[in-house]
């Protein structure tokens, strides 16, 4: 199933990155997308920069979309 997580500027980097620990753990079951609104890198307050694709390439296969 595939897991979209939505980026945007100063995100709040537990919001992300405690949910796409779990799920990321279970490798057999979910793939992790990260997408923003334009696609590029996106940075959060503390300065960890994410490459991100663009939100209109998210497909119709998505099983869930995280919204932190």
């Amino acid at each position: 199933m595939k897991l979209a997580v939505l980026l945007f500027d100063d995100f709040e980097t537990l919001d992300v990155y405690g949910p796409v620990e779990i799920f990321g753990r279970l490798t057999d079951l979910y793939t992790i997308r990260f997408f923003s609104l334009h696609g590029g890198l996106i940075k959060n307050r503390h300065g960890v920069t994410v490459l991100t694709e663009k939100l209109d390439d998210i497909g119709k296969d998505l099983g869930i979309f995280l919204i932190p």
